[in-house]
């Protein structure tokens, strides 16, 4: 299942706590699945998994895979993906509570951020997600507070990170002279409510370190992208709805940006 480009759920946990996936083993010599499941994630390789890629982490919105009935929209983007050359990792800190529970004071992008670590730590521990291949984090809303906080840690975090995506991300957590250590590209919509267009241009008026890029979508509500809001819905003094025209401006302005960062060739050059 792992091999031909099949979601499979919850392929690997690793459970040393204290081990960063900064300098994990990348040699693919076994492509068993692991003894011991990760529950709260999805693989979605490219193609054969012995292959090494280019690969993207995926953190989802508040919901964790399911955007108001839309149980297929992070899958969408994973195709999206997939037909670009790019493994995908989807991590659903919804379900990954359970597991890793977030700590009493422990922030809630903090946390996204450690979760993502372990998974990726059990998945290189299994020849996948090269570190010497290019990756990105990429989340929405509530994950996109993850994504933010692993662009700050970086590839000193995250080998092989080159660059952070958010869509319409939650902006709530980043301290004053938030530092990101690889570039942020946001794609928002300019009538958003939930995440408002002011508080991501503060944000990257007063980072510091790599470069925050916002793109402003006419007309694009919170979860612009999520093609399954064909009906408008109100929640927590916002209103989520898809724009399909939104969506495929911010979808080429993704490709043109993965291109940039050399994750989009499908290839990739291992040591």
């Amino acid at each position: 299942m792992t091999g031909n480009g099949i979601r499979s759920l919850g392929l690997g946990f690793w459970a040393m706590l204290s081990v960063t996936v900064a300098g994990c083993s990348t040699a693919p010599t076994d492509q068993a699945e692991p003894e011991v499941p990760v529950p709260y994630t999805f693989w979605q390789p490219a193609g054969d998994t012995a292959q090494p890629r280019p690969w993207a982490i995926i953190i989802p919105g508040g919901g964790g895979m399911e955007v108001f009935g839309d149980t297929e929209h992070y899958f969408r983007w994973a195709d999206w993906l997939n037909d670009r050359g790019i493994d995908v990792l989807l991590v659903d800190h919804a379900t990954a509570s359970t597991e890793l529970p977030q700590g009493e004071n422990e922030r809630p992008d903090f946390w996204q951020a450690r979760i993502v670590g372990h998974a990726v730590a059990a998945y290189r521990e299994n020849g996948w997600l090269d570190p010497q291949c290019p990756g990105v984090a990429m989340g929405w809303s509530f994950g996109g507070a993850g994504a933010l906080e692993l662009a700050a840690g970086g590839p000193d975090v995250l080998a092989g990170l080159v660059g952070a995506v958010g869509f319409y991300p939650l902006v709530a957590f980043q301290p004053d002279g938030y530092a990101p250590k690889v570039p942020v590209l946001v794609l928002q919509g300019d009538v958003d409510d939930t995440t408002t267009p002011q508080a991501l241009a503060n944000l990257a008026e007063n980072a510091a370190g790599e470069p925050i890029t916002v793109e402003l979508y006419v007309d694009g509500e919170h979860a612009f992208d999520v093609a399954g809001l064909t009906e408008p819905v109100e929640w927590n003094g916002g209103t989520f709805l898809h724009n399909a025209e939104a969506a495929a401006a911010a979808a080429d302005r993704l490709e043109r940006q993965l291109d940039d960062w050399g994750v989009g060739s499908g290839g990739c050059t291992t040591q």
